[in-house]
């Protein structure tokens, strides 16, 4: 106990022991892992993308306490979709690309991996590769780092041109949604269990809006995602109210015996996409909520999901074949093919390389654009 007593503290989570761990968030999940695992001494740590759940500033706490315990002596190998921004932190690199392994320091083979696959490289990087492209000019350094590349930049554009003091816009399409009624009007919600509270929340969200709801790991938000679907049981106070854009008709949460069909009105993709999918192959998955709710054409509606998100050519494959950031998409295209009213989206976005992230945000602009309301974190 006194070595997992140190860990409890290093992660912060003594306040979490009495906590079921089903009722963690994601990112308070990987502290406790974290802790428990390590209490274990063990010379080699192997993590596998557990950085998707964190927020900055729990990652930031998390890849202190590592490079801590990598002073200390344990050997921490790390698994990513995309080189983080703090890969020059390595002491070796090692790409899986389709050309072969690279390996070495990362100064040392940055240039090598682009030229192989760019998407590997950490955003800042590829921007830098960009402009060396464009510019002609070979930058300074190596940059994985937003700050990195800034300085690597001043030789090469004006100051003024890097200023980040642009004016803001006002939105026409958000002044256009606020003048309709709203899609899901939450008024004065609760949810409680002990040793956590989260309310009053009042919320309205309107036809065409995309949402996005921030907050540090352990705020509530998959909590008050998951009690809008009716996926947790909120306090007996307060109310949702749901406006189904296609036939104008206003809902309010049934009875428990009927809540099934509140699936119909609001539809949740949950955090852990392997919490969500059952079925053989990735066309079935992508028609079945569909079907469910009854939606006019649930193969036409799937297979143009499928089209769009970049999954037409993996229908006939078992979801759970797929890698997580393609499961995670299967999921959201099911529910994006039903088309409901409001769309909730547990960190819809984890995992996802920006290709991918680039075709998730134009069939999310799609489903906005005809009416659509969705709320993500």
């Amino acid at each position: 106990y006194t070595k997992l007593k140190r860990y409890i503290g290093l992660f912060r989570v003594d306040n979490l022991l009495s906590r079921d761990p089903y009722s963690l968030s994601g990112g308070e999940k990987v502290r406790a892992a974290l802790a428990v695992t390590l209490a274990k001494q063990p010379g080699l740590l192997l993590l596998d993308q557990i950085y998707d759940a964190l927020d900055p500033e729990s990652l930031v706490e998390v890849r202190n306490i590592l490079t801590q315990l990598s002073n200390e002596g344990l050997t921490v190998v790390e698994f990513h979709s995309r080189a983080p921004s703090w890969i020059d932190e390595a002491d070796l690199c090692v790409f899986l690309l389709e050309k072969g392994v690279l390996q070495g320091g990362y100064d040392a083979i940055w240039r090598d991996v682009g030229n192989a696959d760019v998407k590997m490289l950490p955003p800042a990087a590829e921007a830098a590769l960009v402009v060396e492209q464009q510019s002609g000019v070979r930058l300074r350094g190596a940059p994985c780092r937003p700050e990195h590349l800034a300085a690597a930049l001043i030789p090469v554009y004006p100051a003024e041109m890097l200023s980040e003091d642009k004016p803001s816009i006002p939105s026409a399409a958000r002044a256009s949604c606020l003048s309709q009624e709203p899609a899901l009007t939450v008024g004065g919600l609760l949810f409680s269990y002990p040793g956590f509270k989260l309310g009053p929340v009042n919320l309205s969200c309107y036809p065409g809006e995309r949402v996005a709801l921030l907050g540090p790991n352990g705020a509530g938000k998959t909590t008050l995602l998951m009690s809008v679907a009716l996926l947790l049981h909120p306090d007996p106070v307060g109310s949702i109210m749901v406006l189904d854009h296609r036939t104008q008709e206003s809902k309010t949460p049934p009875p428990p015996k009927y809540r099934h069909v509140w699936a119909r009105s609001v539809i949740y993709c949950f955090q852990d996409p392997d919490e969500q999918l059952y079925l053989a192959t990735v066309k079935d998955e992508l028609m079945e909520t569909a079907r469910r709710c009854e939606a006019p054409d649930p193969l036409r509606s799937a297979l143009d999901i499928a089209h769009e998100l970049g999954l037409d050519g993996l229908l006939d494959h078992s979801p759970m074949d797929l890698p997580r950031p393609l499961r995670r998409l299967v999921t959201v295209g099911g529910a994006l093919a039903a088309f409901p009213p409001v769309l909730l989206l547990d960190e819809p976005s984890a995992g996802l390389d920006p290709h991918q992230k680039q075709k998730l945000n134009n069939a999310l602009l799609r489903y906005a654009r005809m009416g659509g309301c969705a709320i993500f974190i």
